[in-house]
């Protein structure tokens, strides 16, 4: 499963998914893949594997953050998706 990331400024080391649907899970790492910077706007391409996140939907339409540590700070955006298995 591919997620496009951009963010300004500076660029994180590692992103992970941490919460589904509303809940905390166990942090599920990111696999950047593909990664460019331009005028301090930086894009990447990361990986999962779909069964890994998989585990953790329900039937229909699903939510999950993708983080990172921003400092002592938590740093994090929604995500919705929807995938029929």
């Amino acid at each position: 499963f591919k997620i496009k990331i951009t963010k300004t400024g500076p660029f994180p080391d590692a992103f992970s998914i941490d919460s589904v649907n509303d809940k905390p899970i166990e942090p599920i790492s990111l696999k950047l893949v593909e990664q460019s910077t331009t005028d301090d706007v930086t894009t990447a391409i990361a990986e999962v594997g779909i069964k890994t996140l998989g585990k953790q939907f329900q039937k229909g339409i699903n939510r999950f953050q993708v983080s990172y540590q921003d400092g002592q700070d938590r740093v994090g955006t929604e995500v919705l998706v929807e995938i029929q298995m």
